[in-house]
């Protein structure tokens, strides 16, 4: 029922009815079919599902990205990623400090934080619809938590930004009301990238809240807790390309510092993003689930 209002509610925002949401249902009927969920579940300490989640490693050095091009400063490792063995808090993704006795080395130096990165690269892919997490963002400054997806094509080597980044949602700690969402393309990416920003009443790492995207052919609409903030449509980036057409993947991780972090709080010695659940659905026939 819950998942169902949201969807409502999203629906008449995008039209642009101011309505509740019993009106909302009757006024913009959508039929929506879950496809996929993942609850993270399993016993405590335990990864990831690996037939769906794939964990990333290291400070990006590897993939020619340093700091992840981003100037991040943490080193992503597999420890730094649990389950909880809880419904309420599904997966725990923690960054902290590494002991002064066992820093491994970072791009710049000893590292100064571990944390987690998991990706659905190669094993799950979606093709529009509702996509929709919950999730406990992390406390401190410095903290960069995101949901977010990229386009397969950078899989078969097309470049980024061509092939599409959706952020369905990042925070920074340092701004703990502040919720972002963004797309990047061929055109406008990086400081030109599409973006927009809506604000929580409260702190983000004091609650679970609702991150999503309505993703259809031309459109996608930011939504938090079931109300849409921003739009973004082909129209608005032309005469540049629309790579959002497309199969994308997901993505969860815990940055530190950055260029979006920020200044990491010298006081934090460990701090934890939790996600709950994320429910993917298609939005009257739109959506499509991809197993690779």
């Amino acid at each position: 029922m819950k998942h169902r209002s949201f969807l409502a509610i999203a629906i008449v925002a995008i039209a642009g009815v101011a309505v509740s949401t019993q009106s909302s249902i009757a006024a913009a009927p959508a039929k929506t079919k879950l496809l996929w969920s993942e609850s993270f579940k399993g016993s405590a300490g335990a990864a990831p599902s690996s037939k769906i989640w794939n964990t990333v490693l290291g400070d990006g050095s590897a993939q020619n990205l340093p700091g992840w091009g981003n100037g991040e400063r943490e080193l992503y490792t597999k420890s730094s990623l649990a389950l909880t063995g809880t419904t309420t808090d599904g997966l725990a993704i923690t960054a902290s400090r590494p002991p002064a006795a066992d820093q491994p080395l970072c791009y710049y130096g000893p590292c100064d934080w571990y944390s987690g990165k998991i990706d659905t690269s190669k094993k799950v892919s979606f093709q529009y619809g509702l996509i929709e997490a919950r999730i406990k963002m992390p406390a401190g400054g410095g903290t960069w938590p995101a949901f977010w997806m990229l386009g397969t094509s950078i899989l078969a080597k097309t470049s980024w930004p061509n092939c599409g980044e959706i952020d369905i949602v990042e925070t920074q700690g340092n701004n703990p009301l502040n919720v972002l969402g963004t797309v990047h393309g061929p055109g406008y990416s990086g400081g030109s990238a599409k973006t927009d920003t809506t604000y929580s009443k409260t702190d983000l790492s004091l609650d679970y809240h609702t991150y999503g995207v309505l993703w259809l052919p031309n459109k996608i609409s930011w939504l938090l807790d079931g109300k849409v903030y921003f739009t973004v449509t082909k129209s608005d980036v032309a005469p540049n390309p629309w790579p959002f057409n497309n199969k994308f993947y997901m993505i969860l991780n815990l940055a530190m510092g950055g260029n979006l972090g920020g200044d990491i709080d010298p006081t934090i010695n460990s701090t934890t993003m939790n996600v709950q659940w994320i429910h993917y659905s298609s939005v009257n026939g739109q959506g499509k689930v991809t197993y690779n």
